[in-house]
């Protein structure tokens, strides 16, 4: 931060020297993103908050974190590490979204109810394949899929499962209700650890 910039923001000594510690210590997350290689003080946003207390100083990073002075007091707020999730937990986390959004699909989709609860389904897989992690749900949903087909006789197996339960089902709500119930019983028969993790959410 430059002397004007200090005198802008009307920063003591004690601040401006810790934000120039801030800053030293972030300038490398300008190498991160190529546009701020040529000034890698871009890597830095400024904001000021007027108020009747004096004013809130923000400084943001690129990478997120950020030093934030007000009145002569300051704190630095970190990025917190990505948190590194096992496979057993994460298709609980999987499943208990997946159990709230049947709890209320209209907080979550407007039109063709059932549809965009698939394509959901669908972009978890997607997002989950993208980081080669997809192969545990992508096996519970199938096999769901194939316990839908073979509990209902009169189901088309050349249709895809929600054309089935839409014709099945005049309701999409009730629809979707059958779904959840249809895992839950999958769970408990096949998958008695997920389904207990799972029962609160149940």
């Amino acid at each position: 931060m430059s002397n004007t910039a200090a005198e802008l923001f009307n920063l003591s000594e004690k601040e401006s020297a810790d934000f120039k510690a801030f800053k030293d210590q972030h300038i490398p997350c300008s190498r991160t993103i190529a546009a701020f290689d040529m000034i890698p003080d871009d890597c830095f946003s400024y904001h000021f908050y007027p108020n009747s207390l004096g004013g809130l100083i923000e400084i943001e990073c690129v990478c997120g974190a950020k030093w934030v002075s007000m009145d002569g007091s300051f704190y630095i707020r970190e990025m917190p590490e990505p948190k590194d999730i096992k496979d057993e937990e994460l298709i609980i986390l999987i499943v208990k979204q997946l159990l709230s959004v049947c709890k209320r699909p209209r907080m979550f989709f407007q039109e063709n109810t059932l549809e965009q609860f698939y394509a959901y389904m669908r972009g978890i897989w997607q997002a989950l394949s993208f980081v080669g992690r997809g192969d545990e749900y992508f096996d519970l949903t199938c096999r769901l899929d194939q316990r839908l087909k073979s509990n209902n006789p009169k189901f088309d197996p050349h249709k895809p499962i929600s054309k089935n339960l839409l014709e099945e089902f005049d309701d999409e709500l009730d629809a979707i209700e059958y779904w959840k119930n249809s895992l839950i019983d999958f769970l408990k028969e096949e998958h008695p650890k997920l389904y207990e993790a799972c029962l609160t959410d149940i």
